[in-house]
């Protein structure tokens, strides 16, 4: 079980949806990812929760702190 951290608190607009996407590919089952943002960039978010659902992966919002947001996802299971 590995713990994956993607920060795109400094660079956003750099590809974020490329390295998402890379980066899911590489989850298995039991890791979780923690993606770090920039609050200011909240209203951006909205485009990873849909990878997110689409690819599989159940997460949850949270507020950080020094001005941060994190989203952290896990694989769903498979049944």
């Amino acid at each position: 079980m590995s713990h994956i951290i993607l920060d795109f608190r400094l660079n956003y607009g750099r590809n974020e949806t490329a390295q998402l996407l890379d980066t899911l590919r590489r989850i298995s089952e039991g890791d979780t990812l923690t993606i770090i943002a920039d609050r200011r960039n909240a209203h951006e978010l909205g485009r990873f929760y849909e990878i997110l659902a689409h690819e599989g992966f159940d997460y949850r919002p949270r507020g950080g702190h020094n001005g941060e947001l994190s989203i952290v996802a896990r694989r769903r299971q498979q049944m």
